[in-house]
């Protein structure tokens, strides 16, 4: 593919937050914070620090990263809901800046908080047609639309109020109000979010079946692992900065680095710096790949040609392996890489 819908150039965004001081009133109150003004640089919160990516027409592409890593934000600006403060970028030809509200009818934006603009005192189905007729989708378009998506997800909620949904229910109603608008470009931020595994499943098929039908889909999400079954290119953020573009398997610079997984019957710390330390795995293992049931899941990006030291230092700990698995590289993997190697050292 070589056609580009989405085009993005040194994308920065910086927030002022300017809290106003409410104990004077009248010129008092202007004098003050006239005065804060001159320090305002002190309170910049910088979202987005020149962030390049190109997505072609038809693609999945994921924006990764972790909370408060400036997804949403890139998002919110190529759906033209706020201005890059330096940058530019178009979007199916749209000026980001100048075509700003033009952009906002060839786009459909799903987050994971738009649950909370569910009208309440409307049904699920209500929710969900009022917002489709309100974007101009005609009423039977709607109607069939929604028919169709909740025969798939298996909804036989639509008639409950929304008081009555839990998180799970709350968060697929808002994908499918989404989906139901239907623009040539999705944009899903965070779309997996109290989701439980069938639904994840079900709303990873709809992805790739729409993106065959030619809709690009930009992801963003946190929980890499349910990127994977899509195989995108991705930006991958950290704190506002890209630390790396492209397929997960183009993102370890290094030759020769192989994700292994094991199950163990002990992992301590000493054993985790001994070999990042001797160099046996290339970074070191974060928390939430390491789960507790009387048995350790770990992970480890393992060098190739140090497979039998990585076994060798297990086992003189005394250490039972009770299975080791060599897997493909995943985003996780890339992502843990850059930031254990790029950015915290």
């Amino acid at each position: 593919m070589d056609d580009k819908i989405i085009n993005v150039e040194n994308i920065s965004k910086i927030f002022n937050p300017f809290p106003l001081r409410k104990k004077e009133r009248g010129p008092g109150l202007w004098v003050a914070n006239l005065v804060r003004l001159r320090r305002i640089k002190e309170n910049e919160i910088v979202a987005l620090q020149e962030v390049n990516l190109f997505v072609n027409r038809g693609e999945i592409f994921a924006i990764i990263g972790p909370n408060g890593a400036g997804k949403t934000t890139l998002i919110k600006i190529l759906s033209g809901l706020l201005y890059p403060t330096k940058g530019n970028g178009t979007v199916s030809g749209l000026d980001i800046i100048k075509d700003h509200e033009k952009l906002k009818s060839i786009v459909s934006f799903v987050s994971a908080s738009f649950w909370m603009g569910l009208e309440w005192q409307f049904t699920a189905y209500e929710n969900i047609l009022q917002y489709a007729i309100m974007l101009g989708v005609p009423q039977d378009t709607a109607k069939k639309r929604i028919k169709e998506y909740g025969e798939f997800f298996h909804i036989d909620y639509f008639d409950k109020k929304v008081p009555a949904l839990s998180a799970g229910m709350r968060q697929i109603i808002s994908v499918i109000r989404g989906l139901v608008v239907d623009r040539p470009i999705l944009y899903l931020d965070e779309p997996f979010v109290s989701l439980d595994p069938e639904k994840r499943m079900a709303l990873s098929e709809v992805v790739k079946t729409l993106a065959n039908k030619g809709k690009t889909i930009l992801i963003s999400s946190h929980e890499f692992t349910d990127l994977d079954v899509f195989h995108p290119r991705s930006v991958m953020l950290y704190k506002g900065k890209t630390i790396g573009y492209g397929f997960a398997e183009e993102l370890l610079p290094e030759k020769g680095i192989i994700p292994y997984s094991l199950r163990l019957s002990e992992f301590l710390p000493d054993l985790e710096s001994a070999l990042f330390e001797s160099g046996i795995i290339a970074c070191k293992v974060p928390k939430e790949l390491i789960v507790l049931d009387r048995v350790f899941n770990v992970r480890l990006l393992v060098r190739s040609e140090r497979v039998n030291d990585l076994i060798n230092e297990i086992l003189k700990r005394k250490i039972k392996i009770l299975d080791i698995k060599k897997e493909s590289i995943s985003l996780k993997d890339a992502y843990l890489y850059r930031v254990n190697n790029e950015v915290l050292n």
